[in-house]
């Protein structure tokens, strides 16, 4: 309730920074389906501390930084989990071990 006293609608809010999130988050990944996930985080986690935003202008702050913080997080997230085309993951059967018959059995079973 206090958020609203002091003149932060979330929906306004949304409306009004979506395209600023969505470019400060652009900016860091690159990528849009990354940068709309980074987004749609942030507007989730404004809406989780709405009654700590003081003011509207608090709010341009805090939707910046946690824009940029949540940005950088997932273009480190990124850097550590390199994507791998399904094409080159090897077959669940060449995988396992030679020794294991019963785990053998099963991948048999499930590839079948």
């Amino acid at each position: 309730m206090q958020a609203e006293q002091a003149g932060c609608d979330f929906g306004g809010l949304v409306r009004e920074h979506q395209s600023m999130v969505f470019s400060l988050s652009y900016h860091f990944l690159h990528d849009r389906e990354m940068a709309e996930e980074v987004a749609q985080e942030v507007f989730l986690a404004l809406h989780r501390h709405l009654a700590e935003i003081q003011s509207p202008e608090h709010a341009v702050f805090w939707l910046r930084k946690v824009a940029a913080q949540r940005s950088i997080d997932q273009a480190r997230r990124r850097q550590r989990r390199p994507q791998v085309a399904l094409e080159d993951v090897a077959e669940p059967a060449a995988a396992a071990p030679a020794g294991d018959p019963m785990l053998s059995e099963v991948l048999r079973r499930l590839i079948a």
